[in-house]
């Protein structure tokens, strides 16, 4: 028996597709439990879910406060089997999914946590200026294509395909719930703060390229509003990782910032408007991703100083 959690937030667009290939995956029902979250959807994300209580083996329960990983933690108490496996509600995974990723758990018993490869569904073909502009994997949740099978940084599996030894759970490890899709401008690397603060307790992690799901990207991600959006939250995930970083503790502040980041980011400030953000031209888009990246930063730094 393995379990496969995941949370779903007015999913609507994507679930039916997500659904349709999880019935279609080699692996027997029997040995399968599925957990969806409804996580205060307002759209008609529970009719979907419910439709398919009679096609899958599917348990739905419901998360009222917004927040992916106050989600994720209301399901673990319903973990069967010693693999559960998480996923989102806008991938397409591949039919042998289950199977490549618990023979790997099977013949690398030495590791706790496993990832799996991420590629985009593109709704129609990226433009070249997001292409050459933005980092594709933090930006769209999609995995390096040259990553090779092996031993893995803990900061690069994503819980759109992750899959970890039920014993974490068991013996009582939770998701931040102050990390991860919630409401507003939130802190990104909700699965990545989990995985690293495991690796930190002893959990090693594991990649498996032939394990593959493809992440939908909708229309509305490649405009620049979301792009940028995208960039600011990546900013204030950033400054939790580094705050405690040598480069960060030892530079000299202002604003408490390092002086060299901020010049950097007043830097790219007027460089993206010296190049035509007004605009929208395309050479402005880099540096106001770069500016974004800075502001979020910015605005965490502040917020964590006010709650110290």
């Amino acid at each position: 028996m393995i379990t496969i959690i995941f949370s779903t937030h007015n999913g609507s667009k994507t679930l039916p597709t997500m659904l349709e290939a999880i019935k279609k995956l080699s692996w027997s029902f029997d040995e399968l439990k599925i957990i969806a979250v409804d996580n205060a959807s307002t759209d008609n994300t529970v009719n979907i879910l419910n439709s398919y209580v009679s096609q899958l083996p599917l348990q739905v329960i419901s998360c009222p406060e917004r927040g992916k990983n106050k989600a994720l933690n209301t399901a673990l108490p319903l973990i069967e089997g010693e693999l559960v496996i998480f996923t989102d509600d806008d991938v397409i995974p591949k039919e042998d999914w289950l199977i490549q990723l618990t023979s790997a758990a099977n013949q690398q018993q030495e590791y706790d946590i496993f990832g799996g490869k991420i590629s985009p569904q593109w709704p129609y073909e990226p433009p070249k200026w997001i292409l050459e502009s933005v980092p594709l994997g933090m930006t769209f949740a999609i995995t390096d294509e040259n990553l090779p099978k092996g031993p893995i940084d803990p900061g690069s599996i994503w819980g759109s395909n992750m899959m970890c030894r039920s014993q974490i759970f068991f013996n009582g490890n939770r998701f931040n719930e102050n990390v991860g899709p919630s409401q507003g401008n939130y802190i990104m690397g909700s699965e990545t703060e989990f995985t690293i603060r495991m690796s930190q307790l002893g959990s090693k992690c594991y990649f498996v390229p032939t394990a593959e799901v493809k992440h939908i990207i909708r229309e509305n991600q490649l405009t620049r509003k979301w792009l940028l959006n995208r960039s600011l939250r990546s900013g204030k995930s950033n400054f939790l990782k580094h705050r405690h970083h040598s480069s960060f503790t030892n530079s000299k502040q202002t604003f408490g910032l390092p002086r060299w980041m901020l010049i950097q980011g007043i830097t790219n400030y007027f460089k993206s408007i010296l190049h035509g953000s007004w605009i929208g031209t395309e050479k402005s888009f880099r540096y106001q991703w770069k500016f974004y990246q800075f502001l979020g930063y910015f605005i965490q730094s502040r917020h964590s100083k006010f709650h110290e």
